[in-house]
């Protein structure tokens, strides 16, 4: 609770404390003439940190010349600490701050904003040296990716022809590359479907009459919701030519990839697919509440279905129809060959499907499925927005390259059309509010000036696979040792047979599938050709992208979730002076409050409020990794921490002056043991090195930076809390990892508990080794930065099997 006075109080301990830590003197007795010279070691003041690895920084430069204060005094989790009230009262009556940076510490902003004019000079420390770029998730990701689809094993499969064989074909997301053969074309589409009869010029284009699957679950996907792309990256420097990285929020567990191409004579191609770095959760501590999104907090009113609907527009689930019930019913895109074409809508039996029709028009450089979905937000905006052009039967449409809406009019004839400009366009998205199809009498909706059909390179939506389908009737049984079709049979006699039952449309050959496994929820990378589109399938209590998980929708606010807001917890709210440090009793109020000037806040928290103190939460997260788009650690990296000494060294004399020559020895002195310590693991890792491998199995997503500077590769083996207790499930899914990867040595950290290491030790017979993140103080007093950097490098080398 806050109680009147507190900061007297603790200016009351701190001057205590400064009379005996920091007027240490040495005294010199001259006997001859009963004189005593003094020299006296200054006292410069208090300066706060916000982390161990900090303090450790801070202290080499000052030495005893100021007193160095973390904010957390009980050894908090740096991820789950929060300042309470006494801890905020500390920082004001600091000299100078210092705080890493990259979201490590989320309570800094709004702390120093609460504590305005108070607020001591604050200074973030994270920093890289010159020349070289704070390495972000996503361009390890993709760094990464090129890597393995240039230099990574390759394991060869064949994908199976169906969806419902697509358990047969399993793969974990995981180093190395698969080569996946399309399955050969089967009977039913080489008895049924006339690959010279759908308009004309497929074979040409090399599509094959494929018709992208849209009929019956290809692209609709048979009433299964699909993962959405949240960002796709074509090209990427390092990667084979014409590579196309798509990156995707997974859920854990089994989903099902259709693999497509519009090339029959393409047989094979090449995948890699890996985690990021940083999209899984970092620790629970048993917060999660009973809906298990508790700190998830983002997910916008998850509400009783957990999910936010994801289907009630029609856009997320890509049910039944694809796009039915949303904005538009149809999306398509197209290669765009000449300056116009011509955009049709017939009378069907003596009348126009709708009178209007909206449509979009999105200009692209890169016509693929993969573009057409990543448009359909920017299409859905338009689509609905007030600045949709009415264009008349006759009429032509310019579409803009940042996309256009237009209002189709038909007129009172039984054929209304509409021209295109398409000048200087290679391609073109287009997005309607019926299907084209539901519209055709006589005549295709899109035909270039020669009066040819151009066909979608691909295409979503109820009914778009309308012309002339020649497929066999379906379901059908298929017997898979002669090719056949048998007729009059249903699926439990089919089965019963050993026979396939194909409730798909026929495979020729241009579609497999497969099923990936995916460990833990977070954002996966998948590298394909970009000829290959590939659909993941969301298996049961899939939740289609977490409504766009490019953002994780904040995942700080708890927007939402159910009635309960959170506010205030139970919590009692008092309204607290900031300036005099007590509780301002005459306010009972927010608004009364709050126009006073002062902050309305729960009585046993810090500013910000809300700790979730009457929920019984161990802790709090504050900070899950899943928010980072860096990997803040950089000062395990001894290079990086060097160049943060010197930021530190600069920000200490701009406030002391007059501690210049002393820090400045002090941090030289620093930066050689910093010096001796990146040579160390140059010796062990770099070209010279002895050691057996460069992987390295680790239970915390900690380490890139060793990766950059050193080229040692980690796994994250997710499941043991850095700092918490594991479930029975958590150790049993380590377990499976170890013995199926066969990982030897297994590292974790201090204060990862050894009741859950030392089941796994007896389940596997794995080595268990430690690595040092000073996330939190060492349970050693004796431990500082650079022993522990030193422990972290001779354990790697065990765990590496490195020799000398």
């Amino acid at each position: 609770m806050i109680f009147s006075s507190l900061a007297g109080c603790l200016e009351d301990d701190s001057s205590t404390d400064d009379s005996s830590d920091n007027n240490d003197s040495d005294i010199n007795s001259d006997t001859g003439n009963n004189t005593t010279n003094q020299t006296v070691i200054p006292d410069y003041g208090n300066i706060m940190v916000s982390t161990y690895h900090i303090a450790q920084l801070v202290s080499a430069i000052v030495g005893p010349t100021a007193n160095v204060e973390m904010m957390s005094t009980s050894n908090i989790p740096v991820h789950d600490y929060k300042p309470s009230l006494q801890d905020t009262v500390r920082l004001s009556n600091s000299d100078v701050f210092f705080y890493h940076g990259l979201n490590l510490e989320p309570w800094v902003g709004e702390t120093l904003s609460i504590l305005g004019s108070e607020a001591p000079p604050a200074y973030a420390t994270h920093t890289m040296p010159t020349g070289e770029a704070t390495p972000d998730f996503q361009s390890l990701l993709v760094s990464d990716l090129c890597k393995q689809l240039n230099e990574g094993e390759r394991v060869s499969n064949t994908l199976m022809s169906y969806e419902s064989q697509a358990s047969e074909l399993e793969i974990h997301l995981e180093r190395g590359v698969q080569t996946l053969t399309f399955p050969g074309a089967d009977a039913a589409s080489l008895q049924g479907h006339d690959h010279d009869d759908d308009h004309d010029n497929h074979t040409e284009e090399g599509h094959d009459d494929h018709d992208n699957h849209t009929e019956e679950g290809h692209d609709v996907h048979e009433e299964h919701a699909h993962a959405e792309a949240e960002k796709v990256i074509e090209n990427p420097t390092g990667c084979p030519a014409d590579t196309v990285i798509s990156i995707l929020h997974l859920e854990e567990g089994e989903h099902i990839v259709e693999f497509e191409t519009d090339y029959a004579n393409l047989t094979s191609f090449d995948v890699a697919a890996l985690p990021m770095l940083g999209g899984h959760a970092h620790h629970d501590h048993g917060d999660h509440g009973d809906d298990g999104h508790d700190d998830h907090s983002g997910h916008d009113d998850h509400g009783d279905d957990g999910h936010d609907d994801h289907g009630d527009d029609g856009h997320d689930d890509h049910g039944d129809d694809g796009h039915g019930d949303g904005a538009f019913e149809w999306a398509g895109i197209f290669e765009m060959n000449d300056n116009s074409h011509t955009w049709s809508m017939q009378k069907v039996g003596g009348a126009y499907a709708d009178p209007t029709m909206r449509l979009v028009l999105i200009p692209t450089d890169s016509p693929n499925e993969t573009t057409m979905h990543t448009l359909e937000s920017d299409a859905e905006t338009l689509i609905t927005g007030d600045s949709c052009t009415i264009i008349e039967d006759g009429e032509s449409m310019s579409p803009v390259a940042t996309g256009s809406c237009f209002e189709l009019h038909v007129g009172t004839g039984d054929d209304s059309t509409f021209t295109i400009n398409t000048t200087g366009l290679t391609g073109m998205a287009m997005y309607a509010q019926h299907v084209p199809t539901e519209f055709e009498r006589d005549q295709h909706y899109l035909k270039d000036t020669a009066g040819t059909d151009i066909e979608p390179i691909a295409q979503e939506g109820a009914g778009a696979h309308g012309h002339d389908d020649h497929h066999a009737e379906y379901p059908i049984c298929h017997n898979t040792e002669t090719h056949e079709n048998m007729e009059g049979t249903n699926q439990s006699d089919c089965e019963t047979a050993g026979h396939l039952w194909m409730e798909g449309e026929p495979n020729d050959g241009t579609l497999g599938f497969l099923t990936i496994h995916v460990e833990n929820e977070g954002d996966y990378g998948f590298a394909l050709p970009s000829h290959i589109t590939a659909h993941i399938l969301l298996g049961e209590g899939g939740h289609d992208d977490h409504d766009d998980h490019a953002g994780h929708d904040d995942h700080s606010g708890h927007d939402d979730h159910g009635d309960d807001t959170h506010d205030d917890h139970g919590d009692e709210m008092v309204c607290y002076d900031m300036s005099s440090h007590t509780v301002n009793g005459s306010y009972d109020n927010q608004t009364a409050c709050e126009s006073a000037g002062l902050m309305w806040t729960s009585a046993n928290s810090g500013p910000g409020g809300d700790d979730h103190g009457d929920e019984g939460a161990e802790s709090e997260i504050v900070a899950n990794e899943d928010e980072f788009e860096y990997d803040p650690h950089s000062w395990l990296d001894p290079v990086a921490f060097k160049a943060q000494v010197n930021l530190v060294l600069n920000a200490l004399i701009e406030q002391f002056p007059e501690g210049n020559e002393t820090f400045t020895a002090n941090a030289q002195e620093f930066m050689i043991e910093l010096d001796r310590l990146h040579l160390g693991y140059v010796d062990a890792f770099g070209p010279s090195s002895t050691c057996t491998s460069n992987l390295v199995a680790a239970n915390h997503n900690a380490y890139s930076y060793l990766t950059v500077r050193y080229g040692i590769e980690f796994v994250t083996v997710h499941g043991l809390d850095p700092e918490g207790e594991p479930s029975v499930e958590d150790v049993a899914e380590v377990i499976e990892k170890i013995n199926e990867d066969q990982i030897t040595v297994l590292f974790i950290e201090e204060y990862t508990l050894r009741s859950a290491v030392d089941s796994i030790v007896d389940s596997t017979g794995v080595q268990v080794l430690y690595l040092y993140t000073m996330e939190m103080s060492p349970s050693d007093d004796s431990d500082t930065y650079l022993t522990m950097m030193n422990k972290n490098l001779e354990n790697l080398k065990i765990g590496m099997g490195c020799t000398a």
